[in-house]
């Protein structure tokens, strides 16, 4: 019972300092945001600011226990007094609880994960022998520098050493706050990310189409039932919380595009950055992503040179500083990676046909996505042509930047040192689930873009 209160204060504290530093740093666009937003851009900062700190007291040899629990009493203190107002105004109370009761009702359906997460048994082997497994050294060791695990020892090679721990890192802090390894409570915090993801559609939904709250909350919880979203909601893998990463910035990224005035465009590319740039130390994915959103960005003009002017730089600033001494420690390390090979041999390009054949079938198979894909791609081909017609190829490019995602996958399987087929049959399902929050936004905003130009037309 103390464990489930713990996981509980933990993830309410990640909530309020993210709402803290949205409130800060990006206070132009946060206090407009519906309360969906609100929630997921507070939990997905909350994550960056603690993942970054948490980093740099491991890099440095700091991360006791003593200094894990000062940093989250200082954050926690510091939050409470810059976000504590603008929650717990009582001119706001009666307003904010009608803006609830969306978000409640969907967290209500999915009650029987909430309690699942907090008892089930942790049984999936990335999520043991990967994740777990670099949270429990962090557990027991105050760094990376004198940390066996990190030793060419050869012992752990198993649980690819060289992968991200953004996520471990923030489960070890909370595992040496209770002084207990649990691997159970801590599927409450991973269960974060997964309800996030209804709430933002639902979010996204509401500002983009003309509904009933009741329609949107269905729509935003039935995108969510299929099989493989279930399995993983609170699985230990993190798929799920870099498709919340990659929503996030994907979302800021669509209201950039949109976005008239430069201060708040500036503030939205800044906050595409700043997830971006973290969901390189969820997973090794992140790093094409955020490689895709500059490219498509700087390729759509939305950049300015203000952009490097604003106080959000500093954050951005630390969560690359990390990022940068993480690939150094792993070079001087010599921190085995699987991939050895960067230009594909003319042998391995076979694979190409059958990794996009294979790609269709997880797309289009109802026993992994239910019968949520299909209209999806229905919806996707039906806008496609009208875009081009109208010549708005700026639609594109939210699209574009998870087409080039999807390259780069195709390019790990050209090059891939271990059994191709395996690793495709094994991988590309939950590497599917990263993409589709955002496909799903994508065709929502497409829609919306092209109704928007027909009536300007008319």
């Amino acid at each position: 019972t103390n464990h489930v209160l713990a996981i509980i204060s933990f993830c309410m504290l990640i909530y309020l300092i993210g709402w803290a530093f949205m409130h800060t740093f990006f206070a132009d666009i946060f206090k407009k945001a519906s309360f969906g937003y609100k929630l997921g851009f507070s939990w997905t900062s909350g994550n960056v600011i603690l993942g970054t700190i948490f980093f740099y007291l491991a890099y440095f040899e700091m991360f006791t226990t003593i200094n894990v629990f000062r940093a989250c009493l200082f954050l926690g203190i510091i939050s409470g007094v810059i976000a504590g107002w603008s929650i717990v105004n009582p001119l706001r109370i009666k307003k904010q609880l009608v803006k609830i009761i969306p978000v409640a009702i969907i967290a209500f359906f999915f009650m029987h994960l909430i309690q699942h997460s907090l008892t089930a048994y942790l049984i999936d082997w990335d999520a043991t022998a990967m994740w777990f497994l670099k949270a429990k050294a962090m557990f027991i060791h105050d760094g990376i520098h004198n940390n066996p695990y990190f030793d060419n020892t050869g012992l752990f090679d198993f649980s690819n050493k060289a992968y991200p721990f953004g996520i471990p890192l923030i489960m070890a802090g909370f595992f040496k706050m209770i002084a207990f390894f649990d691997d159970q409570v801590i599927q409450f915090y991973f269960l974060q990310y997964f309800l996030l993801i209804p709430i933002l559609l639902y979010a996204f939904l509401k500002e983009h189409v003309q509904l009933s709250s009741i329609s949107r909350i269905i729509i935003a919880i039935g995108l969510c039932m299929s099989p493989i979203f279930l399995n993983h909601a609170h699985s230990g893998y993190v798929d799920i919380p870099i498709s919340l990463f990659f929503m996030t910035a994907m979302i800021a990224f669509m209201h950039a595009i949109n976005e008239k005035t430069t201060r708040e465009k500036n503030s939205w590319i800044g906050l595409m950055l700043l997830f971006g740039l973290f969901s390189v130390h969820v997973k090794n994915e992140g790093t094409t992503f955020i490689a895709a959103l500059i490219l498509v960005t700087i390729l759509s003009r939305l950049l300015r040179r203000t952009l490097f002017t604003q106080r959000y730089i500093l954050p951005i600033t630390l969560v690359l500083g990390s990022i940068l001494l993480w690939k150094y420690f792993l070079h001087v390390s010599k921190t085995p990676f699987y991939l050895s090979a960067s230009i594909p041999s003319m042998e391995n390009f076979h694979r190409l046909k059958t990794s996009i054949f294979f790609y269709l079938e997880v797309f289009l198979d109802t026993r992994i996505q239910s019968l949520t894909t299909i209209p999806l791609l229905l919806v996707i081909s039906y806008q496609f042509p009208r875009i081009v017609k109208l010549r708005k190829y700026i639609m594109f490019a939210p699209l574009l930047v998870l087409i080039l995602q999807l390259c780069a996958y195709t390019y790990i399987y050209l090059i891939t040192p271990l059994p191709f087929v395996v690793q495709l049959q094994t991988s590309f399902p939950r590497l599917l689930l990263q993409l589709l929050p955002c496909l799903y936004l994508v065709a929502i905003f497409q829609q919306k873009e092209l109704q928007n130009t027909q009536k300007e037309e008319s």
